[in-house]
């Protein structure tokens, strides 16, 4: 770098674009995160596109399967759950999830987050499956 003039530097520095965020995450799959408090959950944007980015949403349950069930749904529909950004322009979206999982004896009080597929325009989150945690490794979640 000492032979580059100060002026050229300088000229580079001006035109540069500076990257402001620490890390990137790439979804490629529909995810929801139960919170630790139990009171929420969030929906990565990748769940919210696969139901179509709805205002509301609809929860179900498979006792059989062990699995959270989420449709998109109108406001008006009984047992609608309303949608809210985490943050203005985060395509992340909360929900309430406590009186659900009380319900249907879903355990709730430490992160959870949960890996879902597309059938028909629903999302199914089974709570017993296999996640990969940052480092690549897999671990066992049993909710």
């Amino acid at each position: 770098m000492k032979n580059i003039d100060q002026a050229l530097l300088a000229h580079i520095s001006d035109d540069a674009e500076w990257f402001s965020q620490r890390h990137v995450v790439i979804e490629k799959n529909p995810r929801i995160t139960l919170q630790t408090r139990g009171n929420a959950a969030t929906m990565n944007g990748v769940a919210v596109d696969t139901l179509g980015n709805p205002e509301t949403i609809k929860l179900g349950y498979s006792r059989r399967h062990r699995a959270i069930l989420i449709r998109g749904c109108k406001a008006e529909e009984k047992g609608a759950y309303p949608l809210r950004h985490t943050t203005p322009g985060s395509t992340t979206r909360i929900f309430a999830i406590r009186a659900f999982a009380v319900a249907n004896e879903i355990p709730v009080g430490t992160v959870t987050p949960l890996l879902g597929h597309a059938v028909d325009g629903v999302l199914i989150f089974p709570l017993d499956q296999e996640i990969e945690d940052e480092t690549g490794h897999d671990e066992q979640r049993a909710v």
